[in-house]
């Protein structure tokens, strides 16, 4: 039963228990939500439209949306999409920190953009050292003949270049940095 149809028969359901005041305080949101949901799903799968075509089309129908609660959030999470979008596609193309700043500051405010410019040098951070801790730990597992000495001295290199909580993300921190090698 395609998606739409099932809307359909909830929505004849919620008539026959509610009046509309009830079915609006009870499921307005929601169903605002799902609308625009499924509105987007269509758009994006539209492919007789370009990219272009397709980023007005979703801009008018956001456009179209009563103002409130609903329509603002919805606004947040497309500026939230096209700035994680951009900051993906600007870093890609070697952006400096400076333009990246820029670009942020256009899209959310001076505030996060410089909250956003922190991250990204506690990031840039974390990297230099997670590089320095594996080049450390391949020279540590190659030199040692004993293996329980050796991850000795690699629980000892953890506790000196990370603290308790980025010691926690170094195994799925390495496994995401592996997928991205190969």
């Amino acid at each position: 039963m395609p998606l739409l149809s099932k809307k359909q028969d909830v929505a004849s359901l919620r008539q026959q228990y509610f009046d509309k005041t009830t079915i609006e305080a009870f499921f307005g949101a929601s169903d605002s939500y799902d609308d625009y949901s499924m509105e987007m799903v269509r758009i994006n799968q539209n492919e007789q439209m370009s990219e272009a075509q397709k980023q007005a089309a979703r801009q008018d129908y956001v456009s179209r949306l009563p103002d409130g609660a609903i329509k603002t959030n919805i606004m947040q999470q497309a500026n939230l999409n096209e700035l994680m979008a951009r900051t993906e596609q600007m870093k890609a193309q070697g952006a400096s920190p400076e333009a990246l700043y820029n670009m942020r500051r256009e899209l959310v405010g001076e505030a996060a953009a410089a909250r956003l410019a922190q991250v990204d040098q506690e990031d840039a951070n974390f990297d230099q050292r997670f590089t320095q801790y594996e080049a450390q730990k391949g020279q540590l597992l190659s030199q040692s003949a004993n293996p329980a000495e050796a991850q000795i001295q690699i629980d000892q290199l953890e506790q000196q270049l990370f603290d308790a909580a980025e010691r926690k993300r170094l195994s799925g921190y390495a496994a995401l940095q592996e997928t991205k090698t190969q």
